[in-house]
């Protein structure tokens, strides 16, 4: 797992269309988060600095993915910065495979990789079993960035209240400072269209 190329964003195929211009609001708090994260790419100098990152959270099939991969792509144009998308599970199997003593990754390369991306985008926070173990491993890659300032994206089918008790009331606390909370609330797109 190495960025050789900034800019490396890690988009899977379903998203691979996904950018502010492709997102198509349907209600009013959909075009407001929407402003709210395009308005984070034109301060992300700043936001960077402070190390601010976000939290899009809310029903499934309501645009949170598309829109933290249209964010992370228009940083990733920017500049030269390493943005990089994955999920909570993802993550978690990179940091087992560490532990084999036939994997890729030492453990510390693996924290090293997650700790030092420029922004980190951590998608279906939530879906996990929820272990002791699996918080710890999630709290180690959001703390490291934390103290480094580096910002980090959730995004999560969980309201706030749940996403605190699955991922602990330190890591989220960690995020909470300086950051911004988008809710997705409404319906589903997908099923509207089904």
């Amino acid at each position: 797992m190495e960025i050789n190329n900034p800019g490396t964003l890690n988009i899977v195929s379903r998203f691979a269309q996904a950018t502010f211009g492709t997102y198509q609001p349907q209600n009013p708090a959909a075009a407001a988060n929407l402003k709210t994260c395009q308005g984070y790419v034109q301060t992300w100098e700043e936001r960077k600095r402070a190390g601010e990152g976000m939290i899009l959270c809310g029903r499934q099939g309501t645009g949170k993915t598309h829109l933290a991969v249209a964010l992370c792509r228009e940083i990733a144009t920017g500049g030269d910065e390493a943005v990089f998308i994955t999920t909570a599970s993802r993550i978690i199997r990179a940091f087992r495979r560490s532990w084999n003593s036939e994997g890729e990754m030492s453990e510390f390369d693996t924290l090293k990789f997650y700790s030092e991306l420029d922004l980190l985008v951590i998608d279906e926070i939530g879906v996990q079993y929820g272990t002791e173990s699996e918080r710890n491993i999630l709290f180690e890659v959001l703390n490291n960035r934390y103290e480094d300032l580096l910002p980090t994206l959730l995004v999560s089918n969980l309201p706030v209240t749940e996403l605190a008790k699955f991922l602990g009331d330190r890591a989220l606390d960690r995020l909470f400072q300086g950051g911004t909370v988008l809710a997705f609330d409404w319906e589903s797109y997908r099923r509207a269209r089904a």
